[in-house]
C-alpha cells in the first residue's frame, strides 16, 4: 500500500471504526494474506521479477504489456538482482517481535485464519451488509 492523500485517510477511517465502533478487523472483499518467506534467493528473485507468482494470470490478463516487459527484461536485469537481494536479505534478517505479556493478555490468542474470516463474514451479517 502506498501512502498517498487518498490512502491515509482512508486507512485512519478503517482503524477509526475498528477502534472505536468494533468494525471489521478486514476490509470488505480482503481476506488475511499468507506470510510465508521464501526459501530461497531464486524465490526471491521471482517474487519482485516479472516471472513471479502468478506469471500466467497476467499474460492472460494483458498480453501486451508482458510481452512489452520480457522485451524489456534484459534491460532490467540488473536491478531486478539488487532488488531479489536485497528482499532476500530482508527475509533473513527479520525477526518476531516480542509483544508483552499484559498485550497478549488483552487481546487474547490469535484465532486461525477460517476462523477470523468467519467472524467477519458474521459481524457484516449482523450490520446487514453494510460497508460504509
Amino acid at each position: 500500500m502506498s501512502l498517498t492523500e487518498s490512502t491515509v485517510p482512508a486507512a485512519w477511517e478503517h482503524l477509526r471504526r475498528y477502534m472505536n465502533e468494533n468494525g471489521p478487523p478486514l476490509q470488505p472483499g480482503e481476506t488475511l494474506r499468507e506470510t510465508t518467506l521464501p526459501q530461497g534467493w531464486r524465490q526471491s528473485l521471482g517474487i519482485v521479477s516479472v516471472f513471479g507468482p502468478g506469471w500466467r494470470g497476467r499474460w492472460r490478463e494483458s498480453p501486451w504489456l508482458m510481452g512489452l516487459l520480457h522485451l524489456l527484461s534484459p534491460l532490467m536485469v540488473p536491478l531486478g538482482l539488487a532488488m531479489a537481494t536485497t528482499h532476500r536479505l530482508s527475509c533473513i534478517t527479520a525477526r518476531e517481535v516480542p509483544w508483552p505479556q499484559d498485550i497478549l493478555d488483552r487481546i487474547g490468542p490469535a484465532l486461525p485464519t477460517e476462523q477470523a474470516q468467519a467472524a467477519v463474514q458474521a459481524q457484516r451479517a449482523r450490520r446487514g451488509g453494510d460497508t460504509a
